[in-house]
């Protein structure tokens, strides 16, 4: 039990670090924007790091119903996700519908992000 706690407490430390978010205007900046931003962080601390899409306001959504995006992050007492928090910093959750929905790939994130430039 001590080394889960050691390790969430470490990448709860990690997630402190993660830069702001709020000051982003939303039009432009949004969800897939910012799970983009924690993969980045994430990895390049050297955590693992799952990419998920789903509905967190609603259970067994199909993929098509999914709307926004968020991280699970990889620790040494599982998955944790990793969400936009209402004080606009990155935050761990631990609700059941952030450990639902459809993991997705990397590129697939690019192209989430890439589409909203368009």
């Amino acid at each position: 039990m001590k080394c889960i706690a050691i390790t969430f407490l470490i990448v709860l430390a990690a997630s402190i670090m993660l830069p702001r978010i709020g000051a982003y205007d939303t039009e432009t900046h949004d969800c897939d924007d910012i799970a983009l931003e924690m993969y980045n962080h994430f990895t390049g601390l050297g955590f693992d790091v799952r990419i998920f899409i789903g509905n967190l306001a609603m259970t067994g959504e199909t993929y098509t119903e999914s709307n926004h995006v968020w991280l699970q992050v990889k620790t040494a007492g599982g998955w944790v996700a990793y969400d936009r928090g209402t004080d606009t910093i990155a935050i761990p959750y631990t609700d059941p519908q952030h450990y639902e929905g459809y993991e997705i790939k990397y590129d697939t994130l690019l192209a989430f992000v890439e589409y909203d430039k368009s």
